[in-house]
């Protein structure tokens, strides 16, 4: 192995040694625990499901969909009337559902 090689293995196993003491140190003085604090002074980083709440909105005919989420899960099924259930994050606020032109929309809540 030549100079350069040890070189770069020493400075990457200082690297990962550190970051191992680092995160034991900050375990062992309750970092873990007040993860979800964090949620409540950052609210655009979520590191615990929130409370989820589901919703059953009933809707006219339609013959296609629009859906804007940011991430999320479609599923089409077959059934005797139209409906659109829907679970999302309390804090979310409840998804806005409505049919215009025959197009099903769905768009997220105003704050996210």
């Amino acid at each position: 192995m030549n100079k350069r090689m040890k070189m770069f293995l020493t400075i990457c196993g200082i690297v990962v040694g550190t970051g191992l003491i680092l995160s034991i140190v900050g375990a062992a003085l309750g970092g873990i625990g007040s993860l979800s604090r964090v949620e409540d002074r950052v609210p655009w980083i979520s590191l615990t499901y929130g409370q989820g709440e589901n919703q059953r909105i009933a809707a006219e005919s339609f013959s296609s969909i629009d859906v804007d989420a940011d991430l999320g899960q479609v599923e089409l099924m077959e059934g005797q009337q139209f409906a659109v259930e829907v679970s999302y994050e309390k804090r979310a606020g409840v998804p806005k559902v409505s049919v215009e032109n025959g197009i099903l929309n769905v768009r997220p809540a105003d704050h996210r």
